[in-house]
């Protein structure tokens, strides 16, 4: 069974998160930090999952609404540092609610999730992989020349997620009628998440945050390290 932890407190454009969500395999099994909030990217999550009738393990405190609670597969009292604790044990993916709003605490976030070892995926950017790099030489964070990637690639995509990176990066609506259309449009646009951070992470200055493809985030790393 495939295993899923969601994090963070970000939202992002109507029917995005839900449309990632309902990409990922049948079978999985989520494991969410449950309390009352009305973080409208968090309760888009709490919806989902009631409303699909999805496998949920519900961590809490004690203060989580009962609806959360008793829909769950089980209900556990914890902390979200041992929900982690249990996501790095059972190998799962993180899907990732990026705030735009705070960017400094999601780069932290993401930065201790993946420096444990976990996958991190963007679950605000059509699931995009986050890559940290250290910054160690000065980094253009306006990269606009981008390598292709296979063609592969994108056929491993799931549809709606093409949808996602085609309305993203203005493909016209009439390249948007098959899966072959949309990845011909989009064979210069697969993109990651780079997250710049520079030894002791400097508020005032970082994250630089950018998209690049995978290709090229991989290279910028290369030159880093």
């Amino acid at each position: 069974m495939n295993q899923f932890v969601i994090l963070g407190v970000g939202n992002t454009s109507e029917n995005i998160i839900e449309d990632c969500l309902f990409d990922l395999p049948k079978d999985s099994m989520y494991h969410i930090y449950t309390y009352r909030t009305n973080l409208e990217g968090v309760c888009r999550v709490y919806d989902w999952l009631l409303d699909n009738k999805a496998s949920y393990i519900a961590y809490h405190n004690n203060t989580a609404p009962a609806m959360l609670t008793n829909e769950a597969t089980k209900a556990v009292e914890s902390t979200i540092d041992e929900m982690i604790d249990v996501a790095r044990n059972i190998k799962a993916t993180v899907l990732y609610l990026w705030n735009d709003k705070d960017e400094v605490e999601s780069e932290k976030d993401v930065t201790k999730l993946i420096d444990s070892g976990l996958r991190v995926l963007d679950l605000t950017q059509g699931l995009t992989p986050f890559l940290i790099v250290d910054n160690k030489k000065e980094v253009n964070d306006t990269v606009d020349s981008l390598k292709p990637v296979t063609r592969e690639e994108y056929e491993e995509m799931p549809l709606a997620s093409l949808k996602q990176q085609a309305a993203a990066h203005g493909v016209p609506d009439n390249k948007l009628k098959s899966k072959e259309e949309m990845i011909e449009a989009l064979i210069e646009e697969m993109t990651a998440t780079v997250v710049v951070i520079t030894g002791k992470l400097a508020p005032l200055e970082y994250p630089k945050v950018f998209k690049v493809t995978e290709q090229v985030a991989q290279q910028i790393i290369n030159d880093l390290t």
